[in-house]
Formats: C-alpha cells, sequence, structure tokens
C-alpha cells in the first residue's frame, strides 16, 4: 500500500524500493510483482518489466491485461514472437479490446505477416467500422500482398461511410489509376481537390501524364487546360509545364516540348528531367553544344547523373574525342555500380 502512494505521488524511486521490500518479505505476492511491472512500464524500462509480469502468470494471474502489458514490454525490448504469443492469448481472454488486437496487428506488420494481419484488421473494423485508419491499413496490406485492385473496396467502404482521409482519397485515386478506371480515378482526384486544393491539384497533374503516357492524348491535354488556371505554387507550375511538355513530346512536337522545358528551367534551373528531356531535343536538332551545356548541368544532379554522363559519352565519341569519352563511361559505371 505504501508503495502504491509513492507511485500515485509519482515518487518512483521510493514506490520501486517499497514493491522490491515487499517480494522479497513475500515472494509470492502476486500484486507487488504486478505492481513492479507497472512501475516499470511506466518508466520505460520494459526489459525489467518483463520478468515482473512473467511471474505474475507463473502465480496464476493469468488475466488479459497482464498478458497485454507483457506483450507490450516484450515487443519494446525486441521480441516480436513471444510479444505475438502474449497478445494472441490476451486477445482470446477479451476477444473485442482493441488494444491487444491493435498490439497484435503491430507485431504481424513488423513480421510482415501480412496475411494474418489483414485477418486482425477485418475484426478491428467489425468493431470500429468508423475508424478510417483501419480501413486504410487494411487497403495497404492488400497492397503488400500485391491484391491491388482488393486494395480499393476498403478504401471505397470508408469512403462512403465519410471517414476516408485526404491521404487515403489520394491513394484510392492512385489505385484508380493502375487499375485502369479512368472515370473512377478523375472523380476522386476531383474529391481531392475539393479537400485540400494543393494536393488535389498535384494529383490531378500527375494523372495527365499518365493520360499522356496511355495515348489519351485528348483527355490529357483537356485536363491540363482546366487546371492551368488553378495553379497556386511554383511546384504546380513545374509540374504543369512538364506535363505539357511530356504531352508535345509524345505527339513528336518538339519545338513546342523545348519551349515548355525551357520556362520550366527558368523556375527550377536544376531541374535533372528537363535538363536530360531538352539535351536530347537539342541532340536531335544537331545542337550538341547547347545540349553538352545542360547534360554538364545534369551530371551535377545525382538522380541525373549517370544518364547524363551516358549521352556525353555519346557525344565525345561522335566528336572523336575517345579519352573524354571514355572518363565519362567511368564515371556513369561507378554511379551504377555504387552500393545502394
Amino acid at each position: 500500500i505504501l508503495g502504491n502512494v509513492y507511485f500515485g505521488l509519482e515518487r518512483y524511486p521510493e514506490a520501486e524500493v517499497r514493491f522490491r521490500r515487499a517480494i522479497e518479505k513475500y515472494p509470492n505476492f502476486r500484486r507487488a510483482w504486478e505492481n513492479l511491472g507497472i512501475l516499470y512500464f511506466t518508466l520505460n524500462r520494459p526489459a525489467e518489466a518483463v520478468p515482473c509480469f512473467s511471474k505474475v502468470l507463473t502465480l496464476g494471474g493469468w488475466e488479459a491485461h497482464v498478458l497485454g502489458l507483457l506483450a507490450n514490454c516484450l515487443a519494446s525490448s525486441g521480441n516480436p514472437t513471444a510479444a505475438e504469443l502474449a497478445y494472441s492469448q490476451a486477445a482470446i481472454i477479451e476477444p473485442d479490446n482493441t488494444d491487444w488486437m491493435e498490439g497484435l496487428l503491430h507485431v504481424l506488420l513488423e513480421t510482415r505477416q501480412f496475411a494474418r494481419a489483414e485477418t486482425v484488421l477485418r475484426h478491428l473494423i467489425r468493431l470500429q467500422p468508423r475508424e478510417s485508419r483501419h480501413w486504410e491499413m487494411l487497403s495497404h496490406v492488400l497492397i503488400a500482398q500485391e491484391r491491388n485492385r482488393d486494395a480499393i473496396v476498403p478504401l471505397e467502404m470508408a469512403a462512403s461511410l465519410g471517414v476516408l482521409s485526404t491521404e487515403g482519397r489520394q491513394q484510392l485515386g492512385d489505385l484508380y489509376v493502375d487499375a485502369g478506371f479512368a472515370t473512377e480515378a478523375m472523380q476522386t482526384y476531383r474529391q481531392l481537390a475539393a479537400q485540400d486544393a494543393v494536393t488535389g491539384t498535384d494529383r490531378l497533374l500527375r494523372y495527365a501524364r499518365v493520360l499522356t503516357s496511355t495515348g489519351a492524348f485528348t483527355d490529357a491535354r483537356a485536363l491540363l487546360d482546366q487546371l492551368e488556371g488553378q495553379l497556386t505554387t511554383n511546384s504546380q507550375r513545374i509540374l504543369h509545364l512538364q506535363a505539357v511538355a511530356d504531352w508535345y513530346a509524345a505527339r513528336g512536337e518538339s519545338p513546342a516540348a523545348r519551349r515548355e522545358l525551357e520556362a520550366l528551367l527558368v523556375l527550377d534551373p536544376l531541374n535533372p528531367r528537363a535538363l536530360i528531356q531538352l539535351a536530347e531535343i537539342q541532340i536531335a536538332a544537331e545542337e550538341d553544344a547547347l545540349a553538352a551545356l545542360h547534360l554538364e548541368s545534369a551530371a551535377r544532379i545525382p538522380e541525373s547523373a549517370f544518364q547524363a554522363n551516358i549521352h556525353l559519352a555519346r557525344l565525345h565519341v561522335k566528336g572523336r574525342q575517345y579519352a573524354e569519352a571514355l572518363a565519362r563511361l567511368d564515371a556513369a559505371l561507378a554511379i551504377e555500380n555504387a552500393p545502394a
């Protein structure tokens, strides 16, 4: 009782002394072992709490909260296998306790047991149908199992309940794109734009590029024209210019694509993708000197260095500058062979 008083007053060292003294005098005093474990758990000392809760179990204290606390401490101290067993046993005693189910879910995700995690999530959804994160996590677990079309369903359910988050709606739109559901993707991205203008516009711009890549040029151009008046940030203007450049390039209209890329580089002079694309257009137009300038810039940017060095090597070979070409190829190989 004195230990509990000190614990309530947050005088933890004194509480620990009293709990330990009680255990020394009465080694089978189950409540003292449990309180000492709770003290260590409160102080974020899970490894020390584990033997306390284990002792409670050996003394017959097979209660859900003891198993759940033991599982929390096992998971925190790096023993996910034992934590999984303890959470499962706690859930058997209290099957509707979401704390134990969520603890078990965390361990299953950590150990990449996605099929079992799916089962736990479906149970959590039955218990808490308006908890958006469960629906969205279920979608991610299905994606991890390469079941992307199935992953659409929980997000649609969350949307129908009115609990789908902005991130979830973004994920739903992306899944629609991957599945080829153009109408649904467009509708979802527009709903996203109504919730979050910046994020929604970004996704619509990316979707316009998807339409271009699939040859839906009319739809892509219509969407790009609609979005032109909705751009509020430099990053959106850059994305829009890139999407329009891609549209022209896909149709073989190099001069127009070049115009868009040059405007993009005014806003973002070190944009790696634009530097490479513009250089490729200039090489095709026999403007090797201008292309080399852009490739030199791209070669200093990690994202585009490999591709830029390959292009520069080709230009040097074309100009019979073989030593310079070899140096560029060596640089490209060094990037390709660098550890990830």
